[in-house]
């Protein structure tokens, strides 16, 4: 058994959710950062401003923000927060710095290269990142438990939870896919399954994704010295010291 990433106190902190909740729900129902209406316009920004990861400053700032001037696709709101797409990215911007763009049409020339990205651009954008990941974390001679711990660490530290999920929302956030994890850095649990079949692959690895395709919480099996291993990288568990508590909430599987 590989040992386990997190602090146990994590392990007594997930128990007690459950026994208080009856079940467990790692996939969550609609959270505060979610859209609460669609749009399709485009602002201009009237000063250098912060591009965040939520719709208020509790939110982590992407690094560079935007410069005043910028012309931004909006997609949505929420409050007085605007979620905009900047250089392919989706974030958020305060909507008192921003302002109607002429004409005021999703089709304006000058934002046309922050439209949102097609199928084609995302997946070349998710190449990249899976070949830049192997080249910094993936070495000659490593174990398949340090190349496994390896994908787990970056996911699970560098990608937030993409808490607004729909079939609608994915329209806009591709939070079902490896680009909002690899790309975007915020997915949900099947978008972070699949940056980890990915980034295995890249890795030389063997994995499975659980629930694929199933509105229910989703996670990874990874072959890790010929034994199949539990990697929850949104979760954050990594180990089959997990599987006894998986298989009593989501049912029994073999490997």
């Amino acid at each position: 058994m590989h040992t386990l990433h997190r602090p146990l106190r994590l392990a007594a902190v997930f128990l007690i959710m459950l026994l208080l909740s009856g079940v467990l729900l790692p996939q969550a129902a609609f959270a505060a950062d979610a859209v609460k209406k669609t749009t399709n316009d485009t602002v201009v920004t009237t000063a250098s401003i912060n591009f965040r990861t939520g719709p208020g400053t509790k939110y982590s700032a992407i690094e560079g923000g935007i410069p005043a001037g910028a012309t931004l696709a909006r997609i949505g709101t929420n409050g007085k927060w605007s979620l905009v797409v900047y250089n392919g990215a989706q974030g958020w911007v305060s909507t008192k710095y921003v302002k109607a763009a002429a004409g005021n049409a999703g089709s304006v020339a000058a934002a046309a290269t922050n439209k949102l990205p097609t199928k084609k651009e995302r997946d070349k954008l998710t190449s990249e990142a899976v070949k830049a990941f192997k080249a910094q974390y993936i070495h000659a001679g490593m174990s398949d438990y340090d190349k496994a711990n390896a994908i787990f660490s970056y996911l699970y530290n560098n990608v937030a939870f993409q808490d607004d999920q729909s079939n609608e929302a994915y329209k806009t956030n591709f939070g079902n896919q490896a680009y909002a994890a690899l790309v975007l850095k915020k997915a949900a649990c099947s978008g972070f399954c699949k940056a980890v079949t990915q980034l295995c692959g890249a890795a030389g690895l063997k994995s499975k994704h659980i629930n694929a395709g199933k509105w229910k919480h989703q996670w990874n099996m990874v072959k890790i010295d010929g034994t199949w291993t539990l990697m929850d990288a949104q979760g954050g568990y990594f180990g089959n010291g997990w599987l006894p508590m998986y298989r009593q909430f989501y049912g029994n599987f073999g490997y």
